[in-house]
Formats: C-alpha cells, sequence, structure tokens
C-alpha cells in the first residue's frame, strides 16, 4: 500500500530427516556372479520442519508511525516405527558392479503438530501491547496436537560402479523413498480466518466459526 504502509515479510523454512535401521541378511541365491539376499528388520525415520513467518507492518499515516510486528510458527515432526522386509541384488561383472536393494517397512507413525504466534503492536493507531495470535495462526488453531497414523515406508537404492583398480571403485547411483500419512507444516496454514479473535484486527474475542 504505497503512501499508507511500510514494512517486511520474512519467511524461513527448516527440514530435517533422518533414520536407522537393523537388518538381518541371508543369501538365498549365488549363481557364478548374481547374488540374491533377503533382509529382514527393524526401521526408525525421523522428519522435523518448521515453518515461520513474520511480518512488520509501519501505518506511515499516524505520528510517530502506528508499527505492528507479527509471527507465527508451524512445526512439525513425524517419527516411524515399523518393521521392515526386503531384498538385495549384487552382480558382478569383470569392470562393473551393479546393486540394487529393495525394502518394504510398515508400522506407524506418530505425528506431532506445534502452532504458536504473538503480535505486538505500538503506536496511536491501535490498541497496543503484545497479544497472542499472529496471522495464520489464532487462538483457535494454536497450542500442540498429536497422532499416531498407519504408515508404509518402501525404499529403492539403485547403484552402478565401475571397477577402477583393485582399490578403486567409482558408481552412480538413485535413491527413492516414499513415506505415507506425514504431516508437513505449510499443510497446517488454513487461509480462511476469523479475525475477530485478534485483539489487533478484531475484538480479541472469538465470534462465528473457529476459523482457522
Amino acid at each position: 500500500s504505497p503512501g499508507l504502509f511500510a514494512g517486511n515479510v520474512t519467511v524461513a523454512s527448516t527440514l530435517q530427516l533422518w533414520g536407522a535401521e537393523a537388518n538381518a541378511a541371508l543369501a538365498l541365491v549365488t549363481q557364478g556372479d548374481f547374488e540374491f539376499i533377503g533382509l529382514v528388520g527393524i526401521r526408525y525415520v525421523d522428519l522435523r520442519e518448521t515453518l515461520s513467518i513474520s511480518t512488520v507492518s509501519s501505518d506511515i499515516l499516524t505520528n510517530p508511525s502506528t508499527v505492528l510486528s507479527q509471527s507465527d510458527s508451524f512445526n512439525t515432526r513425524n517419527q516411524f516405527y515399523g518393521a521392515q522386509i526386503g531384498g538385495k541384488v549384487n552382480w558382478q561383472g569383470d569392470r562393473f558392479t551393479l546393486d540394487v536393494t529393495g525394502k518394504l517397512a510398515v508400522g506407524a507413525t506418530h505425528q506431532s503438530i506445534d502452532v504458536q504466534g504473538y503480535s505486538t503492536q505500538t503506536g496511536p493507531g491501535g490498541v497496543n501491547g503484545t497479544f497472542p495470535g499472529g496471522f495464520f495462526a489464532q487462538t483457535s488453531n494454536m497450542g500442540h496436537t498429536s497422532a499416531n497414523q498407519f504408515s508404509v515406508i518402501p525404499s529403492l537404492e539403485m547403484k552402478l560402479y565401475l571397477i577402477l583398480t583393485a582399490n578403486i571403485r567409482a558408481f552412480v547411483g538413485y535413491d527413492f523413498m516414499y513415506w505415507s500419512n506425514v504431516v508437513r507444516p505449510g499443510g497446517q496454514i488454513d487461509r480462511n480466518i476469523n479475525l475477530s479473535q485478534s485483539a489487533i484486527f478484531g475484538n480479541g474475542a472469538l465470534s462465528g466459526p473457529a476459523f482457522p
């Protein structure tokens, strides 16, 4: 709004994915340069993500300027616990080696969601102070929730090795993993907002539907 407001918006996100697994391996087929190994074990996968939106807006028509700062944070964590089965195929040639591993893990994902927000306003253009609720994070959706969901994690790992010397190999590879029933921070943002519950834009008390 040129001539009315000045300010900025900052959006930041983080993602951390890691896991661990333990498998028992049994050579089921060994024939010449070909080998097939069966796998059975347990798997843990952990995905943490954050999404924060911060805004500063100054009403330049007031003297001094009325400054509004708002912050929304959406944090999610998914923890998978399950059993898995799979197999690994290994082929060895004179110059090349191929490894292909496929696994399927079945278990439960513990989902955690944390939504927080606050607003701070100073100046003659409105109510002054720090209040709960930013813009997308309001009192109707703030807080911590958790749930457990059935999940599957199929994965595929492929590596093609080039034997350069007796002690040196170079390889190219591709890894694929799918994880069902995970919560993501962006999916927690509801753009349908009832601003009556905002102390800045409303009267600070929810009137009507509890959105977001």
